[in-house]
């Protein structure tokens, strides 16, 4: 995937498709293919963040394929691919990538969570439990520098001194965790720091981010029943747009 955003700002540019509709990253099959495009948008002075997928759902056109990007990661990471691109093909809202990915990666949490209790494993759950615990710690830090960087792109100062603290942010933030990394004998996430970081980085990771609190309390308000939840993600599906937004955010807040 291909995700693009200004130097300043970290709204992402977006792309329309025929079924999928409006999204904030552009697919490719071929590496080379998106490398080429990226090279284009950093001509264009935009922020630019290339990363592969390992999976990826036609929304039910067509059956989705098995992979062999699947093989190399842990049962409970695979439970939840699987989960989250099923639930694509559940419910997907055309022009709202960010509703379609926090529902996506609600459905995925809670189904494995499922399916983890199912296997009556110490081992796994034990491992659900650290891997819970290290995201939480990882987001806390993304939501202060992301909350940060928001400030500082809608201070008005002058571009020159934002690029410069943008920077300083940023830095910051590969330090902290780094010792994170570091904490826990990890080394999962060099390679995402390896990248290098800019705006685009935060974009990609809030498109899946974002609307993940309203989803959390709609999942609690269908008492934690799958069906009940799905049908009131329907249900918001189909609102006005205006009143779709109001009700996200007073989810959000809860």
């Amino acid at each position: 995937n291909v995700v693009a955003t200004p130097e300043l700002s970290l709204e992402p540019k977006t792309w329309c498709f025929m079924f999928a509709g409006c999204v904030p990253y552009r697919g490719y099959f071929e590496e080379q293919d998106a490398l080429d495009f990226a090279s284009e948008l950093r001509e264009d002075g935009l922020d630019v963040d290339v990363y592969g997928v390992p999976a990826y759902s036609t929304l039910g056109w067509l059956d989705d394929p098995l992979l062999n990007t699947f093989l190399f990661e842990s049962d409970i990471y695979l439970a939840e691919l699987i989960f989250h691109e099923l639930a694509h093909q559940r419910l997907y809202l055309k022009d709202h990538g960010d509703f379609n990915e926090a529902f996506a990666v609600v459905v995925a949490r809670h189904g494995a969570d499922r399916w983890i209790s199912s296997q009556d494993d110490p081992v796994l759950s034990r491992a659900r439990v650290q891997q819970k615990y290290r995201q939480k710690t990882f987001f806390d830090l993304f939501d202060e520098t992301r909350n940060h960087l928001t400030e500082l792109y809608a201070s008005g100062q002058p571009d020159s001194q934002m690029l410069a603290s943008k920077q300083q942010l940023l830095d910051a933030f590969a330090v902290r965790y780094r010792a994170l990394l570091q904490g826990w004998g990890a080394t999962e996430g060099e390679s995402w720091l390896g990248r290098g970081l800019n705006n685009a980085r935060f974009a990609a990771a809030m498109t899946y981010r974002k609307l993940v609190p309203a989803f959390e309390a709609l999942w609690e308000q269908s008492g934690e029943s799958p069906r009940r939840f799905y049908r009131a993600a329907e249900e918001l599906s189909r609102l006005p747009e205006v009143e779709l937004q109001t009700r996200l955010k007073t989810l959000s807040q809860r």
